[in-house]
């Protein structure tokens, strides 16, 4: 029987261990999976805990519905009837600017308004803001087709108000990136695409959702988590993974070819395989194939990565919960802030803190305050305190709280990605049976870990079957 190893047990590495043994099921392919994972649990930056009937996620906390292979995987593992949609009656994310919260006009896709009148009402922006985004259309369409950074992008066609004030903060809290060094094409290729299909963001997104039928949205929101946090996930994966498959608390050192198979060495023992998928980030992949490929090492190490720090705080409902507006807010940098963004978690989903209680988490780090993580407790503690005292008012000392750190954690996709990643694909077809996978390449969320996950065992099963 072939043997397949998968080096590290985060979300990219367990949605592949599960696929490659459902597939093979399936189509009677006799393939043994055997996931390793230096640390003592699985899941990677996916941490939920739960306690005094609070669910509190250290790392993601949802899926986005408009990816389905998160959600996908959730069915296929029995999680169908887990799965939970953000409230829709208290949505709206809002932006602190000058020191005040703004709403982001009903109606924007990430950086673009699709409807009118909230653009029109919004006092986020001014009217000299307004008027240039409602001529993006007679703005020429870029010449060429190589990449260029997010914030190239959106001063060509939106403006700097739009850049500083919405896309900056946004990509901030979702990527913990920098706009002018993020890559467009990586990141958010469908307004590249737009821009070259149509001439035009607006005009293009309109004509897109012209075509779109309500029918084909299973989620009224765009957010969809489970009831018992994502957590969830990680467990019902390994419920359906044999537990002497999956090696936990076993760092693995290095890897090695000899005889057509890969010889992967940990600390606590030797597993020999004929496929070898490393689910690590870059710079952990780059460090293992050290002695294998120098040239793959050196390249992986040019994907960077940022870290970041969140910090969950329980209060009294009655205490706070009236200086809450949305599920939160994102910070635009020439705030001066430390706060990256807030999300207001227990307006955010259900089944998140008691009755009575509101449960809040703040994300900081990222890629412009990388030191944020080596704060110690006390101090992230304190840092978060006193900026909601100052932008929300909240006066309160937290019930509970929970602080997670996630150094390296977010790979940061720079001008340019798409080619590096190319040019690592050619590069392993000189290593048959060696596969990379995870967030450092094809997208950092979940849903896009689990795509890859799934046409890896594809692949691998591909193999097997031969010509």
């Amino acid at each position: 029987m072939k043997r397949a190893v998968i080096v590290g047990g985060g979300i990219a590495g367990l949605a592949a261990a599960y696929y490659l043994r459902a597939l093979s099921q399936r189509k009677g392919v006799q393939l043994e999976v055997v996931l390793v994972e230096k640390e003592q649990r699985a899941g990677g930056c996916i941490l939920t805990e739960r306690a005094e009937g609070f669910v509190v996620e250290g790392g993601p906390d949802c899926l986005y519905a408009e990816k389905p292979w998160g959600l996908e995987l959730c069915r296929e593992i029995g999680l169908g009837d887990q799965l939970v949609e953000a409230r829709p009656e208290t949505r709206g994310t809002y932006i602190l600017w000058d020191g005040q919260l703004h709403p982001l006009p009903e109606g924007f896709f990430l950086l673009v308004p699709t409807a009118l009148s909230p653009f029109l009402r919004s006092r986020l922006l001014s009217w000299r803001a307004k008027l240039r985004v409602a001529l993006e259309p007679l703005v020429p369409r870029r010449r060429g087709q190589g990449d260029e950074s997010l914030a190239s992008f959106v001063l060509r066609r939106l403006g700097r108000e739009v850049l500083e004030k919405v896309a900056e903060p946004l990509v901030a809290g979702i990527h913990a990136a920098e706009p002018e060094t993020m890559s467009l094409r990586a990141t958010f290729p469908r307004f590249a695409d737009l821009e070259s299909r149509y001439g035009s963001l607006l005009l293009g997104l309109w004509k897109v959702r012209r075509k779109a039928s309500p029918a084909n949205r299973p989620y009224k929101v765009p957010f969809v988590s489970l009831r018992g946090g994502m957590g969830e996930m990680v467990e019902g994966i390994l419920e359906h993974l044999p537990p002497e498959s999956v090696r936990l608390g076993e760092e693995v050192l290095a890897v090695e070819r000899e005889g057509g198979r890969y010889r992967v060495r940990g600390r606590g023992g030797t597993w020999e395989a004929d496929y070898l998928i490393l689910a690590t980030p870059s710079h952990v992949s780059s460090r293992l194939l050290q002695g294998l490929d120098q040239w793959l090492s050196e390249t992986l190490l040019m994907i960077p990565y940022s870290s970041t720090a969140t910090v969950s705080l329980a209060y009294e409902a009655q205490e706070v919960l009236p200086l809450l507006r949305g599920h939160g807010f994102v910070v635009p940098r020439r705030e001066g802030r430390r706060l990256m963004a807030v999300t207001f978690s227990s307006r955010k989903f259900p089944f998140r803190a008691p009755e009575g209680k509101v449960l809040i988490r703040a994300f900081i780090g990222g890629a412009k305050d990388e030191g944020a993580v080596l704060l110690d407790d006390e101090e992230l503690l304190r840092l978060v305190m006193t900026e909601l005292r100052e932008i929300l008012g909240i006066r309160s000392r937290p019930l509970h709280q929970w602080i997670f750190r996630f150094p390296a954690s977010m790979a940061q996709y720079r001008v340019g990605h798409e080619g590096r990643v190319r040019a690592l694909e050619e590069r392993i077809k000189e290593h048959p049976g060696l596969f990379l996978t995870g967030g450092a390449f094809y997208g950092v969320g979940i849903s896009d870990c689990c795509r890859q996950g799934k046409e890896l065992a594809e692949r691998v099963l591909g193999l097997e079957k031969g010509p």
